[in-house]
Parts: structure tokens; sequence; C-alpha cells
């Protein structure tokens, strides 16, 4: 379960309460908040802070000036890194793939995911900020109010003066403060209060202006103090509902598991809570007002609040909560059992238990002695990331010295970490002096029957068998790894037979792996190298699971994670998610150990090889093993690269010897038979590949090569040829194999490519934006035959249709013809062409102009035609968008807006070409908008004035482009060419019969506040 999961308060306001006052003066002004860079409603509890600002998120839903995007903070926000985590989360959006890849975001990442939403107007709600104040994280927002786009607005809810740049903001006139003054109630607010409540007021009485108390004073139907009020209130409920409330209003927030643990059944959340004042409901999660527990302090003896509390800690542990279970326990003053669960915590296998996150809740809550002894030194290992850093030997070597004479369980613990530590990062070290000593302290915990060192001592025992290419001695020493705790052992056997080769021998089956949600990475690589699933199907599946995994804070689990996916993209035929997922991980290895790291730099090399070819991934693998040696034994970040490894390094033939299962066999197998293939014209290892498990082949063989030894042997086997039709792309990679050394598989190729013309030593370039022209790029000339009548229009099919069959074009270009005659016709139009730009073509051929099944297709490579770019340019800004690169999107949108010189195709009349000229004036009028927006919300107005005016010629009767040019002659203080500018916006409205949209109304009203019909 995720950190957010039972967070019903944390991403949206609380539900309105059904008698509420309508605060008309407060609501205009928190309207504001869209044209102040920060807002504050300063006051203390009970003045309805988060009513008034849940009631104008409301109020904005009705006639929205701009997007609230609501933030409850928890204590865990006092960490900056869990406030920027919140953030993102807040700011995510349906359909972005940006939200979903931020997992370790910083100010610049929520920065630019407001920023993508311009021009809306985001107002930023931070409700309860005195929660982070004097905390690290109060930089965060003090950042924010400085740094966020000109669409971002700040509107912060805290009992406190935070230290952030309010003076400065307020000097600007950026700033709008409301503090208790503003937020009690008036007279008419009283008297409404008063209204709604039925609260009949005695002669001279009055309602009492702050919020809180007129809300208890309601309930009991007199004034008086706000203590007196809380017992008449109290008063009213029977002692057991009392006591009931008293044992849970220290949570915080219940339901109705929480509530039936501690009460039993005989109370729901909804039976206990329903129709008390100040309680937050939302989705069957009830939120206590913090008056409450100050009312309910002393009704009951600690001993029993405690209880209650270690009693709901517990169902919250259980469902996975363990902050909030965590922070429980601290209040009820359990350390015993918070130590306990410290280290269980500690103990989780690193793959799918530890969380950085959660370490740092825990240390907090530690007691003192705790916090500051050996097991809280060895939390900080992780919430720190040294699981990352060169510094975790030393760290966790400190925890065993503080922990080995006092608390043999935690130094266990710091022996296996550090154990499990050496074998990821360096196990020849395992097996040398330089480990005599930890080694000796293994041996003599394991002595005593400690189950961790036992299975410390095994793992030293395998990791020295396996230099030794011992195979069955590294697996004998697994038989020590037990007695420890059910998951943690599990892992650990299921790590070590994988990284020996041999994941057949682990117990585990898709269905379970699917069934966990592929929760526990090992066991999915495990069925993943078995081949128990199809690339392709497996790919949907698995291609979001680097955002739960980054939200734990351990690059050392993620990076391996992105290296297997990147495998299973290029095996399913994604190769650009295999480029991103590859990249993600180079940009986080740079943070690691090697042979950790080594995971990015494999996938690295396997998208080379699809995308660069064999000598680009050589290269990349050559690099990485002279850094780290491949011998003796493969590291764990090779399993999935075997077949390449083989096939593309030298001196790798001693991977054939090795004692591995029948996957990892079948990889080396592969890879060798490769070299035959291409070195010794010998198709017998390619034969002998097990051609019936094509899932298998495809998880280790790279599509490239599995092509290659499909081919090979595809006339003599069946089944080869039938898993050379299920390789995605396949006639990418055959076109590679053209010039193959093996003669019979290099005609195989061809034949399969027959037809391919000879490459032209020069490319042509078509512009087709204001004007038409095709251009030679060695200069040489193109008749001007191909500037207008029927040659225009046959260019004009290819580019609107991406392969249109022959008879259609024919049909298109001359419907008032026989078929024969139009197909005749065709013929010579399409030879005029092609005799005008590749004049030296063999007969029959062409390069740019290519003829497969009855169909024309203009082609990609050596032809640079601006539609395409321009496309690409909009598709890839989108793209970014989608991503959150915000930088990269607007370059795009720049170089696409400055492509589109005038209407596509000029001259040509044909009913195909004016949807397409349709299609991409619209195309770019959206792309000089949205770069107008971008422009306006970074700061530059500038620039975005002159692109607004151009996208305006492109339509000048759309409104979007002159909304940004009046918004850029505001930014840029020039209100006179504003009103202008809205006036001339106006008239052309009129004229054409036209009504203004509610947002371009709105800015004309701000930009020319005068009745429309005065300025017409």
């Amino acid at each position: 379960m995720t950190a957010y999961a039972r967070a019903p308060f944390r991403f949206r306001p609380p539900d309105l309460p059904q008698t509420l006052v309508y605060r008309d003066r407060l609501l205009r002004d928190l309207r504001q908040r869209f044209e102040h860079r920060l807002t504050v409603l300063r006051a203390g509890a009970g003045f309805g802070k988060t009513t008034l600002l849940a009631h104008a998120v409301a109020e904005n839903l009705l006639d929205p000036l701009g997007a609230d995007v609501w933030l409850q903070l928890v204590e865990t926000d006092r960490q900056p890194e869990h406030l920027l985590i919140g953030l993102a989360a807040a700011l995510a959006t349906p359909g972005r793939v940006a939200d979903n890849q931020v997992t370790q975001p910083t100010i610049e990442d929520i920065v630019d995911l407001i920023w993508a939403r311009a021009p809306e107007h985001v107002a930023l709600v931070l409700d309860d900020l005195h929660v982070v104040d004097g905390s690290p994280a109060i930089v965060v927002v003090a950042e924010l109010c400085t740094q966020l786009p000109a669409n971002a607005h700040l509107v912060l809810g805290t009992r406190t003066t935070p230290a952030i740049p309010i003076r400065l903001l307020q000097a600007r006139g950026q700033a709008l403060i409301l503090d208790e003054s503003d937020l009690a109630f008036d007279d008419g607010e009283q008297t409404e209060f008063a209204r709604m409540r039925h609260v009949v007021m005695a002669a001279g009485a009055e309602m009492p202006s702050w919020p809180a108390l007129a809300v208890l004073m309601s309930t009991v139907g007199y004034s008086a103090s706000i203590e007196f009020l809380w017992d008449a209130v109290l008063q009213s409920l029977d002692s057991e509902r009392r006591t009931a409330l008293a044992l849970l209003v220290r949570f915080g927030r219940v339901d109705d598991e929480v509530v039936q643990a501690v009460l039993g059944t005989a109370w729901s959340a909804h039976a206990l809570l329903d129709g008390l004042p100040l309680i937050e409901t939302r989705d069957g999660d009830y939120r206590f007002h913090d008056l409450w527990r100050a009312a309910l302090a002393d009704s009951i003896d600690a001993s029993e609040w405690r209880d209650a509390l270690i009693t709901g800690a517990e169902v919250l542990i259980a469902r996975g909560e363990l902050s909030r279970g965590a922070r429980c326990l601290q209040a009820a003053g359990a350390d015993d059992r918070l130590i306990q669960l410290a280290r269980a915590f500690g103990s989780a296998p690193i793959t799918a238990g530890l969380s950085g996150a959660v370490a740092e809740v825990l240390i907090d809550c530690l007691p003192l002695h705790a916090r500051n002894g050996a097991l809280g030194r060895y939390l900080r290992t992780i919430e720190t990331g040294s699981f990352q850093s060169d510094r975790i030997l030393l760290d966790l070597h400190e925890v065993f010295q503080l922990a080995v004479n006092d608390d043999p369980e935690l130094a266990t613990l710091a022996l296996w970490r550090e154990t499990q530590m050496l074998g990821d990062v360096s196990p020849a070290v395992l097996s040398s002096p330089a480990v005599d000593d930890l080694v000796a302290a293994v041996e003599r915990f394991a002595a005593d029957g400690w189950p961790l060192a036992r299975c410390a001592l095994g793992l030293v025992r395998s990791h020295a068998a396996e230099q030794l290419r011992d195979v069955k001695g590294a697996i004998a020493a697994i038989s020590l790894f037990e007695g420890a705790d059910a998951a943690l052992l599990r892992a650990s056997v299921t790590s070590r037979y994988l990284a020996l080769g041999h994941p057949e021998q682990v117990a585990v089956t898709l269905d379970e792996v699917l069934g966990q949600g592929v929760s526990e990475p090992v066991s999915a690589q495990v069925v993943w190298f078995r081949g128990e699933i199809d690339p392709s199907l497996a790919w949907p599946i698995v291609r979001d699971l680097p955002v739960a995994y980054g939200h734990r804070r351990l690059p050392n689990v993620h990076v391996p994670l992105l290296g297997v996916l990147t495998s299973v993209a290029l095996a399913a035929g994604d190769l650009v998610g295999a480029r991103r997922m590859a990249d993600d991980a180079l940009d986080q290895a740079r943070r690691l150990l090697q042979r950790p790291a080594s995971f990015a730099h494999v996938a690295d090399a396997l998208v080379a090889l699809a995308t660069e070819g064999d000598e680009a991934a050589a290269a990349r693998f050559e690099a990485l093993f002279r850094e780290m040696p491949l011998a003796p034994w493969p590291p764990w970040s090779c399993l999935g690269a075997l077949c390449a490894v083989r096939a593309l390094v030298a001196d790798t033939d001693w991977l054939d010897e090795l004692e591995m299962g029948i996957s990892m066999r079948t990889a080396t197998a592969a890879g060798k038979a490769i070299v035959a293939l291409r070195r010794d014209d010998d198709t017998s290892g390619a034969a002998r590949l097990p051609w019936v498990s094509t899932e298998l082949l495809r998880v280790h063989v790279p599509p490239s090569m599995l092509c290659e030894l499909a081919m090979a042997v595809s006339d003599s086997i069946p089944a080869a040829a039938a898993c050379l039709d299920q390789i995605p792309e396949s006639t990418r990679w055959v076109e590679r194999l053209i010039d193959h050394p093996h003669a019979p598989l290099r005609a195989k190729a061809r034949a399969f490519t027959s037809g391919t013309p000879a490459r032209p030593p020069y490319q042509l370039e078509i512009t087709t934006f204001g004007e038409f022209s095709i251009r030679r790029s060695d200069g040489g000339a193109v008749s001007d035959r191909v500037r207008g009548g029927r040659v225009q229009q046959l260019v004009a099919r290819l580019l609107t249709d991406a392969a249109p069959l022959r008879t259609s074009i024919a049909d298109r270009l001359w419907p008032d013809l026989g078929e024969k005659q139009a197909g005749a016709n065709l013929r010579v139009t399409l030879a005029s062409l092609l005799d005008s730009i590749e004049p030296g073509r063999r007969s029959g051929t062409s390069w740019f102009v290519r003829s497969d099944d009855g169909r024309l297709r203009l082609g990609h490579d050596s032809v640079e035609v601006d539609l395409r770019r321009f496309d690409g340019h909009v598709a890839a800004a989108r793209e970014a968008e989608r991503a959150g690169r915000l930088t990269e999107s607007l370059m795009q949108h720049r170089l696409a807006f400055e492509l589109y010189r005038g209407e596509f195709m000029p001259g040509v009349t044909d009913a195909d070409v004016e949807q397409e000229r349709l299609r991409l004036q619209t195309l770019a009028y959206s792309s000089g908008c949205r770069l107008c927006e971008l422009l306006l919300a970074k700061g530059e107005p500038e620039e975005a004035l002159r692109a607004a005016v151009a996208a305006a010629r492109i339509d000048p009767l759309a409104e979007r482009a002159r909304r940004t040019e009046i918004r850029s002659h505001l930014a840029l203080g020039s209100a006179l060419a504003a009103r202008s500018a809205a006036r001339h916006l106006r008239a052309m409205l009129h004229d054409e019969r036209l009504s203004a949209d509610r947002e371009t109304e709105a800015l004309l009203a701000k930009a020319d506040p005068i009745d429309p019909s005065a300025s017409l």
C-alpha cells in the first residue's frame, strides 16, 4: 500500500458542512488568489481556515478563474523530500506520463508541472502549513514563493507566521494576508450563523465571532467560554460514546477498521462520529478537529488511550501504513513495540520491503536512546540512501561494532547486510583475506545459532564457490539459508539462484507474480528469464513499475529494475520506451557503485545494439568490462545480455562451459551460434536452438540477433520461420543482413527486401509550407516539371496518404478517364517525377518513391520533408509536455511554428489536400498559441507577444492567440496597448457577429473595463 492510499484529506479538501455560512467578503478576497503570487490565511485553531479554503475551492468549480490544487500537510512533510513528493502527487493530472515518472521531484519539477498547465492559472493550496514551520521543508515553500511561474499562485493556511518572503511580496503588491481579525465572524455572519443553526439569542447576547466557539455554542444552545461549551457538548453525549471518542481522538483520523479494532463491533465510524461538530469526513475516513483533543485530554486515564493507540497502530501496521502506525506507537509511549517494529522493518528484503521514507519516520519515532544507538544508526543507512554509496560498508561495520556486545540480534542483522552488500558490489572480496574479520564474526554468530548469521555464512560460501565456477558448491551453500524471516529467506534464496543463472530452481509461478501486482522484482525477473510470458504482454504490465519503486528512494533497487525493463521493452519492440528506461537508469546510476550501476550500462548497450548496431553495442560492453571484469562469473546485470555479450565481446567462449540453467544456457548458445554463423558459415548452432520456445528466445536473444538466427535456418525449421514472424519490426533487422558474411543468409535477406534500390549519394529536401519545391542536398538541379500540374498533385498525394494505391491516385488525378488510360497517365507522371529527382536510378526502382503491392510510398530515408518535421516537432512537443519536460516542449513548439511559413501545398486543388491544409493550419495555430502561453508563463512576454501576433495571422478570428497578445501587453506593463488590442478584438468579433467565450470576456473586461458597445 502506498503512502497516499489511505489519505482522503491529503489531496482533496474536506466535505463542506451542511450548514455553512456564506462568507461573501472572504470568498471575494480569496477569488483574488489567482491574481497574487501569495495568499496567506493566518489564524489560530478554530477560525475556520480549512472550511473557508474548501469553500473557496468549491465556489471556483462553479465559475473557474483557474485550477485549485490541494495538499494537506502532515508531519512527514517536515522533510523536504517528502513534501516535494506530496506536491508532485497533488499536481498529477490524468493522462499525463510525466506525473508518473517524477519519483524524486525537485523544486524545478514542481515548477515545470505547474508551468505545463499554462495558460491555466493554478492555485497551490497548502493547508496546515504550521505543521512544517521551523523544519527544513519550509525552505521549499520559501523557494516556491520566488521560483513559481507566472501562472502559479501559492495559498497557505497556517497558525503561525512562516519563514517565507511575505513582507517582500507584500511590498511588491503580490501578497494578500488574512488574519484572525479578518477570519472572525462579522455582524452579518454572526446573524446568518444563528439563523442557520436556529440559535435563539438572549437579550443583549451576541453570537461569538470565533467560528469554532460559534459552532459549539450552536450545539448546546447558549454562549459561554470555549471550555464551558465543550463541557456542554460532551455532557450531551452518553458516557460510553464520550469514552469511545476519547480513545480515538489521538489517532487524528479514523475509519471503520480502526474504530472496530479499538472499540469492538458495537461501533462504526459513522455511528460514532456522524452529527458531531468539528468533524471532517471523506471517503469513509473521519478527521477530528484539533479542539477535540484538547477537550477530551483528561477524560480517561492515560493507560486507556495508550492501549487504544497501540491496538489501532497494529491495524495500521498490518495494512502497510507503517509511518502512521509508528506515530501512534510513539504517542502511546510504546517504545519496546516501536523498537520491535523498527527491527522488523530493517530486516525486510532490500528489493521489496525497504523504504527510505519509512526509515525516516521510524528514526524520528524511536526513543532517544535507540535513535542515537546502533538501531538508529542502522536505520539511517536506509534513510540516507547509503545502500547506494561507498559508505554503506563502513556504516554497517560501525553498527556491528556498536551492537556486538549488547545487541547480538542487531549485530547479526548488520553482519548480514554487510555480507549482502559485499556480494552485490564486490563478490570476489568475500573470498579474500580482506574480510577475514567479517567472516570470523559471521562464523561465530552462526555457531551461536543466529539465523541471519547462518544466512550470511551461506552467502559467503556461495560467493566463494561462484568465484571458482563451482555452481554445485554455490547452490549447496544456499542450504544454510534457513531459520530467518520467511520473506527475507524467500527473497535471499531467489536472488541467489537467479545470480547463479538458475531461475528454474525458484518455486514461483507467473500467476503468483501477477497476483501480487509484480510487487517483488526478483520473483518477477525469475519468471521473465524462464520465458514464461510473451514480451508483448509483459511490457504493458510492467512499464509503470519505476513509479512505485521510485517512491522508496533506493536507487540500488530502482536502477536494476530499469535495466531489466529495458530488455522487456526491446523484446516487445518499443525502442522509444527502451531508450527512456535506459536513460533513466544511466541518470540514477551516477550515484551508485560500479556493479549496481552496471545494470544501466548493460541496458544502454542493448539499446545501442537495437538502434545503432553491433559495433556500438560491442564498444559499450568492452568499455564496461574494462572497468568491471566479466570473469570469473558474469555479474547479475549481464544475465539478461549473455547472448549479446557472447556474440560481440572477444574471449567470452568460457561462458559456454558454465553450469547454468536451461534459460541462461539458451542465451549463451544463441550467442555462440551467432559467432559460428558469421565466422564459420556454420548454422548447426542456430539449428539446435529451442525454436518451439519462442518466448524464451525473445527474452534472451536481442531482436536483431534472433532475426538473424531465425532467418538462417527458416527453410529447414518451420518453428524458426514462425518465430521470425513474431519478432516485432522484423523488416528493420532483416535489412541489416543484406551484407551478411553467410552467403545463403545474405541471399535470403536480399530476397526478403527484393526491389530495394541503391541509395543515391544525395538527399532530397521537400518544402510544402508557403511554397512547393524539391531540392537536392548536393546542389544538383531538379527539373521544373515537379513544380506544377500533375507531378505536383502526385507529390501532394504521396504526402497526404502514407501509402496510397496506384489505382486510387490515378482515379483522383484523372477522374474523367477510364482505369487503363488513367493508369497509363500515372506511369508517365511518376516517370517524370523520378527522372527529375533521381535520374541515375536503376530501371524499375527508386530510392525515393517505393512501389509495393500496388501502392506508392514516399521514402523516409534520405527524404527531408518540412511537413514531416513539422508533425514530428508537434508530436515531440506534446510528448515532452506529457512527460513534464517543459523546456523541451517549448523548444519543439518553437521549431514547429517556425516551419509553418504559409498554407500547405499552395496552388494544389484537391479535397484531401484541402483537408490536410486545414489540419496543418489548426496544428500550427495551436502550436503557436501553446508557444505563447509557455513563454508568457515563463516570464518572457516580449517573445510571447511576437509569437501571439504571428499566430493570430494564421486564424485572425480565433481568440486564443488574441488573449495571449493582450496578456503579453499587460505583462509588459502597457495598459494602453492591451486596451487597444482588446478593442480591436471586440470590433472583429462584432463585425463577424461572433460572441466571445467566457475566458475572453473576462480578459476583455480586465484590459478594457468599459461597456462593450462604447468601443464599437
